[in-house]
């Protein structure tokens, strides 16, 4: 009797643990394995700032970006090296299609950005930080 009940106690945690490793079954899809699920807009509160990012990723592009609108610090390390550098990686992803706004925070005087913009090659997550004066103090573009 004593090893009948073990083979039951046995065959029932064998089948528990079958039913454990199963894959849950959800109706949206899944970010592949190691992967991330993309972030997701949020209400855009200022579109005038959005139209101005805009404007600065169309002028990089273009080779025309105003170093005056940088701070000190950032044209130091963005001019004139970086801003050609960056402005050939966004001329190779076609034109701009869309901006999204990702994220905003405020960091002490800063204003912290985080964009999806969608051109015609590829989606470039934008990281962009604006001081209490308006002027950039970082301006970041990567593949997403």
């Amino acid at each position: 009797m004593r090893l009948s009940y073990a083979v039951v106690m046995v065959a029932t945690l064998y089948a528990g643990c079958a039913v454990a490793e199963r894959p849950a079954q959800t109706s949206a899809p899944a970010a592949p394995v190691g992967q991330p699920l993309p972030p997701k807009p949020i209400p855009d509160q200022e579109p005038e700032v959005t139209q101005a990012v805009r404007q600065v990723l169309l002028d990089t592009a273009e080779g025309k970006v105003a170093p005056q609108q940088f701070t000190e610090r950032a044209r130091a390390a963005m001019f004139p090296d970086e801003a050609k550098a960056l402005g050939a990686s966004l001329r190779g992803y076609g034109a701009l299609d869309s901006l999204q706004l990702l994220e905003r925070k405020v960091d002490g005087e800063d204003r912290l950005y985080r964009y999806r913009a969608a051109y015609a090659k590829a989606s470039v997550l934008v990281d962009i930080t604006y001081d209490k004066g308006g002027r950039i103090g970082l301006l970041q573009a990567r593949p997403e």
